[in-house]
């Protein structure tokens, strides 16, 4: 009885661990495309077509109102765990803001298992700056206030 009480408990953590996980890779809102990567959120082909669409300019249509609000607010409320993601490239960066308004997403590269990657500006710079990052062997450069981040759509929203 004891054995059976144990394999049925496992059996329910182990099903209750896959579902949280199963919404793109985790609990996190936002990955790095280097985090995403190396969690396996994307794939080696999914970093390849990303860097494609930011070094020629995306193709995808853009998102919808709906879709493009949702990003821009979990950004919003998630701005400091994204900072810290982002520290490794660029140093410690404050990202404070004073509303989801002042986050612009220049960019949808395309949906990854559930995942939305984005192009964002976090503020407009006089700066032309520029920063890079490698993931696996693909590298990317970017204007220093504009990220490439992957949206988990932790909340599971639908959108029409």
């Amino acid at each position: 009885m004891k054995k059976l009480f144990s394999a049925l408990l496992a059996s329910a953590m182990l099903l209750a661990m896959g579902l949280s996980l199963a919404a793109c890779g985790g609990h996190k809102a936002f990955y790095t495309l280097k985090e995403a990567y190396e969690r396996e959120i994307i794939s080696y082909e999914d970093l390849k077509q990303i860097h494609e669409e930011h070094k020629n300019g995306s193709e995808f249509p853009p998102l919808s109102a709906e879709e493009d609000a949702a990003i821009r607010q979990s950004i919003f409320e998630n701005s400091q765990e994204i900072a810290k993601a982002l520290s490794s490239d660029l140093g410690n960066i404050d990202l404070e803001f004073s509303s989801p308004d002042e986050i612009e997403i220049l960019s949808f590269y395309g949906c990854f298992q559930g995942c939305y990657v984005v192009y964002v500006l976090a503020f407009e710079s006089a700066l032309t700056a520029l920063w890079s990052f490698e993931v696996e062997d693909v590298e990317f450069s970017c204007p220093y206030w504009n990220f490439i981040l992957v949206w988990t759509n932790p909340e599971g929203i639908v959108f029409e």
